[in-house]
């Protein structure tokens, strides 16, 4: 329809969704069906999944990849790799037994493929290109690591889950699960010369199932006497490593075998609630006048005696028996995530073990995922194990087949699209053996210690969205005509192109920029790749931060002779020139592939990564004074260069010394108190009513910090938490620890009006506090926990730390905006109309000369005190049908001019 409107439109003029499910804050677990032993590789802003069990096309059973530019929907698929090309695997193992697939990349640009065989022999295949999705070649002559001829099932060398590691110094490290018995399955490490070579350095043993050291979750049940630990993943984060695993094995719970003599006896522990048990002792009666299904029982006085039929050998009749009992159901009420821990052995052997049941066995799968901690990439040990698995079996009774998922295992770190979040991939059962699939669930750091909030799926209540976008982002794979102009400023230079979903510069004369349209931001983080082409030029790059013509910073890669450097280039008021610092890169990097360079402004801070690494040399660029705001672009000196995967996210990570820019708020409310900052964090020093802000006005964003008294005894009220939600004295939300009641009050300040909330916490030391601050509400977590939603509209605001009568210290601080599937924000093109084809908001003032059309089922939003100028005289705002415009607040459209 057309809109002549000639006058201001405020408050809600119309809304038409057909975005319901965007609203919904629930991830959409299973992502997809199938698939098992799998890994997610992030490449170019796209992820690329291996599995066993996939083959990409019709025919094979193994070898597939699919392609997803979110981690949700994954569209794309190709059969990449074959064992029929393979020169030392024998004829038996097609490519259904391509297992455990695992992906990295190196500087050369060669993407590396290790799997393990049916006879645990592991393989390395090469891509025969950049392309993820292209075939991949092995050409070797033996194995990558494997064991001789003839060796049996549990000989030491017998090796699986191959997982390749990539340090923050270049340095690679190769992790395998040997089969030892009969001590169990050991996960080893051991250097690697590089991705295509182990070291002559013998591996390591990292953690193992042992009876004296592991934790009890772990040993929940044994195969052929052998326990498991497996499918390793490891990665590293806030200097500290980190190893994802499972335990125990794939299966439902065995339940109580009839080998057994007559009148044997077996106890069994009911759990009644966490911390007592009810001891009942089983005898087990051979009954020649019983038939299979029809056991009798009597319970009196804690035992309970079950006539069995002569001969009965199988569980199935007799733990159907024992769950009939009342007291089973009743004792288990407390405890609904206990499931079936019963011994796989003869009464004998199963003497004196401890026993939890519940009412029902559905849900009982074994697999579940565990976490060690390190502080070097071979330095895990059992005793660095986390005493409970972060993702475990999961029931909601009532739902659907009362949904369960069970049976997690091989988990793969990665980042998510807006370059902040962290998310786990893996594969389960969902309501059962017929429902594979694989799901993703969203990992948080209280400040150094893992968590991971799943698993989930549509019956999850509560707050758990899946992968948060970018501020603005670009694959490039759009029509040139339309993404290019709609979404880039051409402020130098032109001759931008898009070609085979790649940015492009062709033109190796002069200076060439081009400029996000976005929103500008203080703190960020940014993210590109590039490539020269052939013949290498000069320089390309990103352009970090620009205030202005006097006040800029360039980060990109420079060729001096064809040797490899990386540099940045720093103008500021007053120079008579741009100041730069070159660094030469690792021999063997070579630029004519695409290298990933990442840059985080916080405050006046920038580090450098490059491939996921440090940048060689000065890659903590600090106390610039770059203070202000600013928009990233990419640019090109006197070359010709191909960008692609490219994000700007406005928020900030940090910890320890790294912390930076608190002080006071926006609005000019000053920071009190006494703040310092050291290598455990941000500290109040005094026990007044300290407080300090960080950050610029966002409508929306997620925003978390672990909080730790430093006197958790002071006497008196004392508070220590956050402004979750700051504008200014008279209208803010704080979430605080009260220390010596153990709560957590909650208060919420809209002018004269004051509304306080209290929620019981654990009585700790530590908490971990988290708020997400939508358009309409802000919901409150501690310790990954979603406590307290409170509903309101606060308009944009920021954040800050905040104690009163106590000490405290904060550290592992993270805070980013919301993307798109909240509200994007919407930037119109330079020139031409303007289509809005995806959900959308306008903050601020946009002012624009062409027609306005909403499209494609997208709602544009005009936030509160935001306002979007059209020239309807001449022109018009159209939205189709199915699509909508939201205007919040005192938000306008208004006549421009």
């Amino acid at each position: 329809m057309h809109t002549p409107v000639k006058h201001t439109i405020s408050l809600v003029t119309f809304i038409i969704v057909a975005f319901s499910v965007i609203f919904s804050f629930a991830t959409p677990n299973p992502v997809f069906n199938g698939a098992v032993e799998s890994d997610v590789f992030k490449y170019n802003g796209e992820y690329y999944f291996m599995a066993h069990g996939f083959g990409g096309d019709t025919f094979s059973l193994g070898g597939g990849m699919k392609s997803s530019t979110n981690l949700v929907n994954w569209p794309d698929q190709a059969h990449v790799f074959s064992m029929t090309d393979n020169l030392w695997a024998p004829p038996n193992d097609g490519d259904g037994n391509i297992h455990v697939p695992d992906l990295i990349y190196d500087y050369d640009g060669t993407i590396h493929l290790y799997w393990s065989g049916v006879r645990a022999l592991i393989g390395h295949a090469e891509s025969i290109s950049e392309e993820p999705m292209d075939w991949y070649n092995d050409d070797n002559d033996a194995p990558f690591d494997g064991h001789e001829e003839g060796a049996t099932i549990f000989d030491w060398d017998r090796r699986i889950d191959p997982h390749c590691f990539k340090d923050d110094d270049g340095k690679y490290y190769f992790y395998t699960t040997k089969l030892n018995a009969p001590e169990g399955n050991v996960i080893w490490g051991q250097p690697m010369d590089n991705p295509r070579a182990l070291s002559s350095t013998a591996p390591y043993p990292q953690i193992s199932v042992d009876s004296l050291d592991t934790p009890e979750w772990e040993r929940r049940t044994y195969w052929n006497g052998l326990g498991i630990n497996e499918g390793e993943h490891v990665f590293k984060y806030r200097d500290k490593y980190y190893m994802l695993y499972n335990a125990n094995f794939v299966g439902s719970r065995p339940m109580l075998e009839g080998r057994d003599t007559n009148g044997k006896v077996v106890s069994i522990y009911i759990a009644e609630d966490d911390d007592a048990y009810i001891g009942v002792t089983i005898v087990l009666v051979h009954d020649s006048s019983v038939t299979p299904g029809n056991e009798t029982t009597i319970f009196e006085n804690n035992t309970l005696t079950i006539n069995i039929a002569d001969g009965q050998s199988t569980a199935g009749n007799i733990a159907d028996a024992i769950k009939e009992q009342p007291w089973i159901k009743d004792a288990t009420t407390s405890k609904p995530n206990s499931a079936w821990v019963l011994c796989n052995g003869t009464p004998e052997e199963c003497q004196g073990r401890d026993f939890i049941v519940l009412p029902d066995d559905y849900c009982n799968g074994y697999y579940a995922i565990g976490c060690a901690e390190a502080d070097s990439p071979l330095g895990f040990e059992n005793e660095y194990k986390y005493p409970e698995p972060v993702l475990d079996l999961t029931r909601w009774p009532g739902t659907a087949m009362d949904h369960c998922i069970e049976n997690i295992g091989h988990p793969s770190i990665v980042r998510g699209p807006n370059g902040f979040e962290w998310w786990v991939v893996y594969f389960a059962f969902w309501d059962g053996w017929g429902n594979l699939g694989t799901g993703i669930d969203r990992v948080y750091f209280f400040d150094r210690t893992l968590f991971v909030d799943g698993p989930t799926s549509k019956f999850s209540t509560g707050y758990h969205p899946g992968p948060a976008e970018a501020t603005f982002s670009d694959l490039f794979n759009g029509n040139d005509s339309l993404s290019l102009p709609s979404h880039w400023n051409d402020s130098i230079g032109s001759d931008w192109q898009i070609q085979d979903k790649e940015a492009v510069q062709l033109n190796s004369v002069g200076s060439h920029e081009a400029m996000a349209q976005s929103t500008e931001a203080s703190n960020y983080l940014i993210e590109a790749n590039i490539k020269f082409i052939s013949p290498i030029g000069d320089k390309a790059g990103l352009i970090a931060y620009r205030e202005d013509s006097d006040n800029w910073l360039k980060i990109g890669f420079v060729s001096d002779a064809g040797t490899p450097k990386w540099y940045h280039t720093i103008m500021k008021t007053g120079d008579s020139s741009p100041d730069t610092t070159e660094t030469m890169l690792p021999p063997g990097f070579n630029l004519d592939v695409y290298h990933k360079i990442q840059v985080t402004k916080n405050h006046t801070d920038f580090q450098v990564m490059i491939d996921d690494m440090p940048a060689p040399g000065p890659s903590y660029i600090s106390s610039t004074g770059f203070t202000g705001k600013s928009l990233p672009g990419l640019y090109t000196e006197n070359a010709q260069a191909t960008f692609d995967g490219f994000i700007y996210t406005a928020g900030w990570d940090e910890y320890d010394d790294k912390i930076t820019g608190w002080d006071d708020s926006i609005m000019g409310a000053p920071q009190t108190g006494t703040w310092s900052i050291g290598s455990d964090g941000i500290s109040s020093t005094e026990l007044i009513m300290s407080k300090t802000f960080k950050g610029d006005f966002l409508s929306q964003y997620e925003y978390s910090t672990q909080v730790s008294c430093s006197d958790c005894s002071p006497g008196g009220t004392p508070v220590m938490g956050i402004y979750g939600i700051y504008i200014d004295d008279d209208h803010y939300v704080a979430a605080d620890i009260e220390v010596e009641t153990d709560r957590l009050k909650i208060s919420n300040k809209q002018g004269a009006s004051m509304t306080v909330q209290y929620v019981d916490v654990p009585d700790k030391e530590s908490y971990h506090l988290r708020i997400v601050k939508l358009f309409d509400s802000a919901i409150v977590f501690v310790d990954g926990q979603e406590v307290l939603t409170i509903d309101g509209i606060w308009g944009k605001a920021q954040v800050g730390l905040r104690t009163d009568g106590m000490t405290a210290q904060y550290n592992g601080i993270t805070l980013f905006k919301l993307g798109s599937q909240y509200g994007c924000n919407c930037m119109p093109p330079v020139s031409g109309d303007w289509e809005i084809n995806q959900i959308c908001t306008i903050e601020g003032s946009v002012m624009f000369t062409g027609n306005v059309f909403v499209t494609n089922n997208a709602l544009l939003t005009i936030d509160y005190a935001s306002e979007l100028g059209i020239d309807f005289k001449n022109k018009h705002l159209k939205i189709d049908i199915g699509s909508g415009v939201f205007v919040k607040g005192i938000g306008k459209i208004y006549q421009n001019p």
